[in-house]
């Protein structure tokens, strides 16, 4: 269902994001990112680096989407183990 008209340039993918320049011209130019964070913990740390990457390529209106498998506050999470204050930490630091 996208408009033909609408450039769509792909940067990256891998099989847990999806990188894209979307539009043309100056005032018409903005950057989706489709991301499914690191469920696991000893490698979140991977998802938080690679979204720091992504950033350090251009500086241009952004979007990013998806399931980051992480939670920023700990308010956010109802039942189970405590999350360690340094993941959630991590993740706010990455966005």
């Amino acid at each position: 269902y996208w408009k033909k008209e609408v450039p769509v340039s792909l940067r990256n993918k891998t099989k847990d994001l999806i990188d894209v320049f979307i539009g043309s011209g100056a005032d018409n130019f903005w950057r989706f990112t489709g991301v499914y964070g690191e469920p696991k913990w000893a490698d979140k740390h991977l998802t938080w680096q690679c979204l720091r990457e992504l950033k350090a390529v251009c500086d241009m209106p952004w979007v990013v989407i998806g399931d980051m498998n992480d939670i920023m506050f700990s308010f956010e999470k109802e039942g189970g183990n405590a999350r360690p204050s340094n993941f959630m930490t991590a993740f706010r630091d990455a966005v």
